[in-house]
C-alpha cells in the first residue's frame, strides 16, 4: 500500500498487507492524500492500480477499502464482451523459462470441441483462437467455453510450451503465466511415424520430484507418473514418492494415474539445470471394474459378439460392457479408456487423443517406454503397431463412430502382445491390443 501526499508529493507512507488483506498506516500527517496498491495480480491482468482521494484528520483514525474490479467488469473491459456474455477470460505473461525475461510476439493458442447438431448430423468440430503477447509478454484471450477442459499451449519461433489443460468458470478470470523453452534447450526424440499426428516427444535437463497423495493425504503408491509431450514415466514408491530427469524446461502439464482413482492433472514449470518439487493428489475415486457374469438360455448375438462374452471369462485382459460405458457417462471413447493399467491416453497435435501402452520390454526411440497398439473395430484390423491410432473425430473410426460411445457393445484391451487372443494377434506387433465391438443393428418387428 501507498499513500502520497497531494500537496507535497515527495511525501509518502508505504506498508504491506498481512495474510487477511489488513494494513495499517501509522503516524500520517494531516492533509489531503491519494491511495493505492500493487499487487503482482494487477500486473497479470493488465490493470493499472487505482488511486484513489482520502483525506486524513488529526486524532481521527480513517478506515479505507481498496479492491480490483470484480471479475465481470474485468472481463467486460478487456472483451468487450456484454453482461449475457457467459464466456470466460484467459489473461497471464509468456517468459522465458530459463532467464524469465517476458516473450514479445509469442502466441498463445486455445483448442477446444464442439458439438455440432444439425438435420440427421451430430458430430464434434475442432475450435481453436489465439492471442498475441505485447511488448511485455502479456495477454488476453477472450471467449473461452466454461463447460469443458480446455488446451492452451504457447508458441513463438525456435520455441514452444507443452499443452496445458485448463478449466473455466462461467464469466470468469483465470491468470495463468506460461514459460516456454528454446529449441536449444530442449531436443526432439523422434517425430512420430503419422506426420502431424502427434507432438514430437522432447528431452531436456530439468528435473522433478514430488509426491502423490490421496484425497486423505496418504502416500499413493505404485502411482503411473507422466509429463505431456516427454519420454518421462516413472512408477511412485511406498511413500508415494517419485523423480523424473531429462526433462525439458518450460510448463508442461504432469499427470498421475492410480487404479481405482480418476487421473489427476497438474501444470508444473521447470527449468534447466534445475529441479522442481511439487505434490499431487488423486481425489476423486472410481469404481474398479469387475468380473462380468451374463445369464441366459438364449443369445441372439452374432458370433463376434458372443466370442466377446465368452473371452470376458478368461481372466486374460480388460473388458468394458455396455453397463461400463453407461456408468461412466464418456463423451470420447478415450474417455472410456482412462484409468485403465498400462494404457495412456494423451494429446494429439490433430483433433482427438493419442492412445499408447506401456511397453513391458525394449525401448522405443520414438515412444520411449510406450507402444502403439492394433487396434480392431469388429474385427478388422483399423490400426497397426506401427500407425499413429486416434480416436477422434474424423479419425480412423469414421466421422461420427468416435464421438458417440453409446454404440459400442464392449471394448477389449489387453495391453500386452502375448495375451491378445490368437484370431487377432498381429506377429508384426510387438504391442498390445485394443478391440472395439459396435452394437448390432437393431431387428425390424413384422410388419413395420
Amino acid at each position: 500500500m501507498q499513500l502520497v501526499s497531494r500537496a507535497h508529493p515527495t511525501l509518502t507512507y508505504a506498508a504491506r498487507s498481512d495474510s487477511a488483506g489488513d494494513f495499517r498506516i501509522p503516524g500520517v500527517e494531516q492533509g489531503e492524500y491519494l491511495i493505492g496498491f500493487q499487487h503482482p495480480a494487477m500486473d497479470s491482468l493488465g490493470l493499472s492500480p487505482p488511486q484513489l482521494p482520502l483525506t486524513v484528520l488529526a486524532d481521527h483514525p480513517q478506515r479505507t477499502a481498496l479492491a480490483i474490479p470484480s471479475a465481470r467488469t474485468v472481463r467486460a473491459a478487456i472483451c468487450h464482451s456484454s453482461p449475457r456474455d457467459s464466456s470466460a477470460l484467459l489473461v497471464g505473461s509468456i517468459r522465458d523459462a530459463d532467464t524469465d525475461a517476458p516473450v514479445s510476439g509469442a502466441t498463445l493458442v486455445a483448442f477446444w470441441n464442439e458439438i455440432v447438431i444439425g438435420p440427421g448430423v451430430l458430430r464434434t468440430q475442432r475450435r481453436e483462437t489465439p492471442a498475441k503477447t505485447n511488448a511485455a509478454g502479456w495477454f488476453a484471450l477472450c471467449g473461452i467455453p466454461y463447460d469443458a477442459p480446455v488446451l492452451v499451449r504457447a508458441e513463438s519461433p525456435g520455441r514452444a510450451s507443452g499443452y496445458l489443460e485448463l478449466n473455466f468458470p462461467p464469466m470468469g478470470v483465470v491468470q495463468r503465466d506460461v514459460a516456454m523453452a528454446s529449441d536449444s534447450a530442449a531436443i526432439a526424440v523422434a517425430d512420430t511415424a503419422a506426420p502431424g499426428d502427434a507432438e514430437p516427444l522432447r528431452r531436456g535437463t530439468a528435473r522433478l520430484s514430488g509426491t502423490v497423495l490421496t484425497a486423505d493425504r496418504r502416500p499413493a503408491a505404485g502411482a503411473d507418473i507422466a509429463v505431456w509431450g516427454t519420454t518421462a514415466s516413472t512408477v511412485t514408491g511406498d511413500d508415494g514418492r517419485f523423480g523424473l530427469a531429462d526433462l525439458p524446461a518450460g510448463t508442461r502439464m504432469l499427470e498421475a494415474r492410480a487404479l481405482g482413482f480418476a487421473p489427476s492433472r497438474q501444470v508444473i514449470t521447470l527449468a534447466s539445470h534445475r529441479t522442481a518439487t511439487t505434490s499431487i493428489v488423486l481425489s476423486e475415486r472410481v469404481p474398479v471394474l469387475g468380473a462380468v457374469t451374463i445369464y441366459g438360455r438364449k443369445n441372439d448375438l452374432p458370433s463376434q459378439l458372443l466370442g466377446f462374452l465368452q473371452r470376458s471369462h478368461s481372466g486374460v485382459g480388460t473388458f468394458i460392457t455396455m453397463a461400463d460405458i453407461a456408468k461412466r457417462h464418456p463423451y470420447w471413447i478415450s474417455d472410456v479408456l482412462h484409468g485403465i493399467p498400462s494404457v495412456h491416453v494423451g494429446l494429439s497435435r490433430g483433433p482427438g487423443t493419442l492412445v499408447t501402452m506401456s511397453r513391458t520390454v525394449g525401448f522405443d526411440p520414438e515412444l520411449g517406454m510406450r507402444c502403439r497398439p492394433v487396434v480392431y473395430l469388429d474385427g478388422i484390423e483399423w490400426s497397426s503397431g506401427s500407425e499413429a491410432f486416434q480416436l477422434s473425430d474424423g479419425g480412423p473410426l469414421g466421422p461420427n463412430f468416435a464421438s458417440m460411445p453409446d454404440e459400442v457393445f464392449g471394448i477389449e484391451v489387453y495391453p500386452r502382445a502375448s495375451d491378445v487372443p490368437v484370431r487377432y494377434r498381429d506377429p508384426r506387433a510387438h504391442c498390445g491390443a485394443i478391440l472395439i465391438w459396435s452394437k448390432p443393428p437393431l431387428k425390424k418387428q413384422p410388419g413395420k
